[in-house]
């Protein structure tokens, strides 16, 4: 399999930590605003941070505004943060700009806008079109405003759109009834054809309301062979509709694949901002920052002319060529033996022969690249352990 394209220079990834309520399986960072607009000094301590910190001559390959709910900015919020950018930064030719939304934040109007104003790649916060797992999922939309924001999209110009699914929901519900909503949801993105699907097994993360319940035994999570059977389901449908599953949870249609997150599994630079914001810099053997989760800080250390950026992370030569190997074993792509060599000045089967013996038939080699099956992303996790410890 080639690579896919990667748009020349750095990225760029904005923060938006409001929402109008919190998920209970949510554990990024983010504030519920119930009916109150996107605070005016977020937005304004946001773009005096991108002037002060994105440098004139940087070319941008991708910028990706996330959250949170991107889409509760006000038009003119959204405008004032895009010419920040725009007014800082060199955009490459054929730039991804992404926007994640959520189904019942972003009406047409709104996304007309946002089109206007450059972006041309929409994530769409769906999880599922049927109204029972949303109910469940604890998400304010119903299935029917999920389908009406894809719709809405395609009339604003969006030719490139991502739908977030997810599947594994808690045995709440009867097995057959669980597998019943599932087959709805994949015929759903059947009918509606995004360029691009993420996929993700709901899991409790620690800290979550969703976390509470399964310790008090108030709620099931999903058995892990019904999570391996979704998983395959989801694979296999996806595939027999023309989508690549080109990383453990996404897939995409011929040219589609998000530049964005492709930069990550590549370990290519991120500039951050907002509150809560990650970023990386591949100075040395990199070194990664965080801004931190709090918006009060952020806005009041920009306010001081601070910079809000901390350094959370920084690699050593063995570091960094086992997190440059873990992330590009999430991809179908995997490791290019030439590549890892041009990269580290080893060959990859010398520098990991135990982690690769280990790994016996899970971990694939074909002319010289080595890859997981999707089978084996199952275990994910297990296999790929044996790649962080020193070679």
């Amino acid at each position: 399999m080639s690579s896919p394209l990667i748009s020349p220079g750095a990225s760029v990834y904005i923060h938006i930590p409001f929402c109008r309520s919190k998920c209970p399986y949510c554990d990024f960072y983010s504030l519920p605003l119930g009916g109150t607009p996107v605070p005016d000094a977020y937005v304004a301590a946001l773009c005096l941070d991108i002037q002060r910190h994105l440098h004139s001559d940087v070319v941008l390959g991708s910028v990706f505004i996330g959250g949170g709910t991107p889409s509760l900015l006000s038009v003119g919020q959204l405008e004032r943060v895009v010419g920040a950018l725009s007014a800082t930064a060199k955009f490459a030719d054929g730039m991804e700009f992404s926007i994640e939304v959520n189904p019942g934040s972003a009406e047409a109007p709104w996304l007309g806008e946002a089109n206007r104003l450059g972006l041309n790649r929409l994530s769409i916060g769906v999880q599922s079109f049927q109204d029972e797992a949303l109910a469940l999922l604890g998400r304010t939309h119903t299935g029917a405003e999920a389908r009406a924001c894809v719709d809405s999209a395609r009339r604003s110009g969006f030719d490139n759109v991502n739908v977030d699914m997810m599947f594994a929901l808690p045995r709440t519900l009867g097995n057959e009834h669980r597998r019943n909503l599932l087959h709805a949801d994949q015929a759903c993105i059947a009918h509606l054809a995004p360029e691009h699907v993420s996929v993700y097994g709901l899991t409790a993360e620690v800290g979550t309301p969703f976390s509470a319940q399964v310790e008090c035994g108030d709620l099931e999570e999903c058995e892990e062979e019904e999570f391996e059977e979704q998983f395959m389901a989801w694979h296999h449908t996806l595939h027999g509709l023309g989508y690549t599953h080109y990383e453990i949870s996404n897939y995409a249609k011929p040219g589609r694949t998000c530049r964005h997150n492709m930069a990550y599994w590549q370990r290519q630079p991120c500039y951050a901002f907002g509150a809560g914001a990650h970023g990386f810099t591949a100075a040395s053997f990199g070194i990664r920052f965080a801004c931190d989760a709090d918006v009060a800080a952020y806005v009041d250390a920009v306010t001081k002319g601070e910079n809000p950026r901390i350094e959370v992370e920084s690699f050593s030569a063995e570091q960094a060529m086992a997190e440059w190997v873990y992330l590009h074993l999430r991809t179908a792509i995997g490791v290019d033996g030439m590549e890892f060599q041009r990269s580290f000045g080893l060959e990859f089967e010398q520098a990991y022969a135990a982690a690769i013996h280990t790994c016996g038939s899970a971990l694939r080699s074909v002319a010289g690249r080595w890859f997981f099956s999707p089978e084996a992303w199952l275990l994910y996790n297990h296999h790929v352990k044996n790649f962080l410890c020193s070679p």
